[in-house]
Order: structure tokens, then sequence, then C-alpha cells
């Protein structure tokens, strides 16, 4: 097995060079003694720090905070990473039950747990900041004076993503939460941008899903009621109230049209750079990650991003059982892609080909993520990512 290594490098600081899988931690990689360095973000169910090892290693430390509430979620959590491993998928070092005193007086945000449990996982960083960045940090860094991100290169980091959820799915995991903030980027010399898939959270270990989760506008329409609740409340991401179903649906054909949701969104970001001095639009990197949150068009129906909200709730409720095709097209009036798709001023017939198959309506009818791996968006990058990360 290959294992990681941390290197510096001149311009980019230190970085996680290329490892594969692996089992599960050896003694010499356990965290026995460690330092706070600083807070790098805060969720709703952990906070995350940054942490050097008393033999080097800058890591993360994920830190959850209510340990009594979140048992099942943090042991399911661990086994997925511990037990599947790949170049991928956001590594797993070492795991506390209970982290100490000393620990918890440098955390600025202290967890309700007294005594919270936390998860020590690589530090994955973008090569231009130093506490690394998810999908949308390495999009706006590569358009912030630092020139554009070809359309070949933002295919490659989606192939790898692709690739990564087909491994977990062949192992039985569903991620259900795949969108650019759970897609992180490392960048290294020896195999340049590497895509790494992080919080695992509501991921399940069974093919059927069996609980409401998502966040807007990256979940499938079998999980809204035939009967969409008249009035939605309440701030992005979803809530139990918004997204409801009948019956057990499938998992990974719900990660199918989350990744149908994030390739969409990223190609249509304005650092993608589709033809020389072409550009997917012109608006600014700011205005598309507000997208997200909050339609910013005329055709909004009152100026609020509850009705946006409810509007996309309907129209999704609309697309189950319609094919792909028809699908995609009313796609161009719903908020949270209704921009995206406008500024995709250059789409092609290979692109169509691919959302019209992988936003089918009716789930058996979808594509698997090992058959997206397949598609004619890839061939022009497909042999090239091989060579280049998997067959090391």
């Amino acid at each position: 097995w290959t294992k990681y290594t941390q290197t510096f490098h001149p311009l980019f600081g230190w970085f996680l060079a290329f490892h594969d899988s692996f089992t599960t931690s050896t003694s010499s990689e356990k965290v026995e003694k460690y330092r706070v360095n600083g807070s790098i973000g805060n969720g709703g169910q952990a906070n995350i720090y940054l942490i050097q090892a008393d033999d080097g290693r800058q890591l993360v430390l994920k830190v959850f905070k209510d340990k009594n509430q979140q048992k099942e979620r943090i042991k399911n959590e661990l086994s997925i990473l511990r037990y599947n491993g790949h170049i991928n998928i956001v590594r797993v070092i070492d795991y506390h039950d209970s982290l100490d005193s000393q620990t918890l007086a440098y955390i600025s945000h202290p967890p309700t747990s007294p005594s919270p449990p936390g998860l020590f996982l690589e530090l994955v960083q973008s090569g231009f900041g130093a506490k690394g960045g998810t999908l949308w940090d390495y999009l706006d860094m590569r358009g912030d004076g630092r020139g554009y991100i070809l359309y070949q290169e933002m295919l490659e980091i989606l192939y790898q993503i692709v690739k990564g959820i087909a491994f977990l799915h062949s192992k039985g995991v569903a991620h259900r939460d795949i969108k650019p903030e759970n897609i992180l980027i490392s960048v290294s010399d020896e195999v340049g941008a590497v895509a790494k898939i992080a919080d695992f959270g509501c991921a399940c270990l069974d093919a059927m899903g069996k609980s409401r989760i998502g966040t807007f506008p990256f979940f499938a329409p079998e999980l809204v009621l035939n009967s969409v609740v008249s009035s939605v409340a309440g701030s992005l991401p979803l809530s139990s109230t918004d997204c409801e179903y009948e019956r057990d649906y499938d998992a990974m054909k719900f990660d199918v049209w989350s990744i149908g949701c994030l390739v969409l969104h990223t190609i249509s970001h304005p650092s993608v750079e589709r033809e020389k001095g072409k550009q997917a639009g012109k608006i600014d990197s700011e205005t598309i990650l507000k997208q997200l949150e909050m339609e910013t068009t005329k055709e909004k129906l009152d100026g609020n991003a509850a009705n946006d909200k409810l509007q996309f709730l309907r129209a999704l409720k609309s697309m189950k059982g319609k094919t792909g095709k028809e699908n995609f097209s009313q796609m161009r009036t719903v908020p949270y892609f209704r921009s995206a798709l406008s500024d995709l001023r250059h789409i092609d017939e290979v692109e169509v080909d691919f959302f019209e198959r992988v936003f089918e309506g009716n789930p058996d009818k979808r594509p698997s993520a090992s058959d997206l791996l397949s598609f004619r968006l890839f061939d022009g990058v497909r042999e090239r990512v091989e060579s280049r990360i998997y067959s090391l």
C-alpha cells in the first residue's frame, strides 16, 4: 500500500502527496500528542480544527458537538472512512472517543458534550491556502487573479469524484450529501489536482435510504412526497418538514442525481474556461456561490428564498417518473438551476446527453455511478486520469 507523505512546496506550502488505499491506522500513524493551531470551519454537527501532531504532521481534527445524540452517526462515519480507503476519499488517521481537557481549552467553540469525541483526518490543501480548500475554493482561487481553470481540467476533477463515488457504491456505501462543499482538492507536483470526497455524516451502509437528508439543490425527486407542503419556511439546507418520502429510496441512485447537479454547477462556474477566451458566463464568482442559497434573477416569485425553495420542491416533485430529457428541459425554469443553465452558454450535445441521462426521473432507469465513468463527457480525460492517478 502506498502511504501518504507531507511535502513542502515553496509556492504551495505544505500539502499531502499521493497516497492510496488503507485498511486501519498503524501504531505509527496514531495521534498521541498534538496541539490545536486554529479553527478551519464550524458546522451544525461538528467543528473542524487544524492541529499539529508531536511528530510534525499537520492534520484536521473534527470535533463532534454532542456525543450522545450523534453516537450512531459518529460510529457510521468512522466505519465508512476506516474500511473504505481510496485516493479520492479523505483519509482517517485516528479516532479519540474522548478529547482531553488540554484540547478543549484551545477550542473556541466548545461542544455541548463535556468530553466530545474527535476524528483525526488528513489535511487536504488546495495548494493556494494554508487551510486547504473545497471545490468552490479551488475554482475561486483559480479565477481570482490566477487565470482560469481549463474545461478539460475541470472534467478531470469531476471524473475523480465519480470514480470515488463508484468505489463507495461498490462497497455498499452511499454518500447522500454530494455537493461542492464536501469535495476537497489536493494539489501536488506528483499528480496535480486530486479530488477527495469528505463529510460522511449522511452516508449509509444500506443501499436503500430511510432518512430525510440532502442539501439544496443537490437532492433527488424521489425524496419529495406526492403532496408537497403548501408552504416552506426555514433556512437552507433541507429541513425535515421540507422533504418527505413514501417508501425507501435507492440511495445510490440518489447520489447519481446529486452528481448531475454537481457537474452542472461546476462546469457553469465563471472560472471554467470552455474554450480559449470563452468562460461559462460573465458573472463574478461571488455571485455564482450565492445562487446556491438565493436565486438572483428577476423571475423570482416575490423576492424571497422561501418561495424559491417551494417552487424548487414543486418542480422536483413533478420530475418523478419523467424522462431525463423532459427534466433537463424543465430545469431551465427552476430556481437553483435556471441561472446556472443560462450562464452555460456553450453547452454541447455531449453535455446534454449526460444531463438527460443522470436527471432521469425514474431511479430504476437512472445510470449507476460506475456507468457514468464510460459516458462520452469523460472521453477526452479518462485515459489521462487513469494513467496519472490510478495506475501508480
